[in-house]
């Protein structure tokens, strides 16, 4: 699945559309229980209730989510910092890429080389679910390129990192 945000919206609203959008996946595969780690600490403070809303833009999203999250019998939030979370933001992009056997036609991402900040992307992985969706998948990854709002999500069977970071 694939989405772009056609709207104007802030780092942070794109951060609560990919949350949003990889929840719906997980309610349509039928998942249970969920284990969401994500890099934005706002989102993750803020939709445990344990950081308060301040801008207003947000709060709906918040209020979506936990309302998302109640049709789970057990979900939870981690945090894992962004600078954990370089190698598999390249392997997203580079996963968004392949043209996979179950779905007709994929997107290409256009690479350009641009005077940007080095962590203009932002990928977060929902997953082990348990017990695994009828086409075995077990992890959705959701890509966001803060830039231009860009967000784009899948589901897999495994998630391969040459380094990865447990708090």
């Amino acid at each position: 699945m694939a989405a772009k945000l056609r709207f104007e919206c802030t780092n942070n609203m794109a951060e609560y559309e990919a949350c949003i959008l990889g929840l719906k996946m997980a309610i349509d595969m039928n998942i249970h229980e969920l284990l969401v780690i994500g890099d934005s600490d706002l989102l993750i403070h803020q939709v445990q209730g344990e950081w308060v809303v301040k801008n207003l833009k947000i709060t709906p999203y918040v209020r979506y989510i936990q309302k998302l999250c109640k049709k789970f019998c057990k979900i939870e939030f981690r945090h894992t910092p962004r600078t954990h979370n370089e190698l598999t933001n390249a392997l997203a992009i580079i996963a968004s890429m392949i043209k996979h056997p179950d779905t007709s036609y994929i997107d290409p991402v256009d690479i350009e080389v641009k005077e940007q900040p080095a962590h203009s992307w932002g990928m977060d992985i929902i997953g082990p679910i348990e017990p695994a969706a009828s086409n075995r998948h077990r992890f959705i990854l959701v890509v966001i390129d803060y830039f231009t709002k860009w967000v784009e999500s899948a589901s897999y069977k495994s998630v391969w990192s040459a380094r990865i970071h447990h708090n």
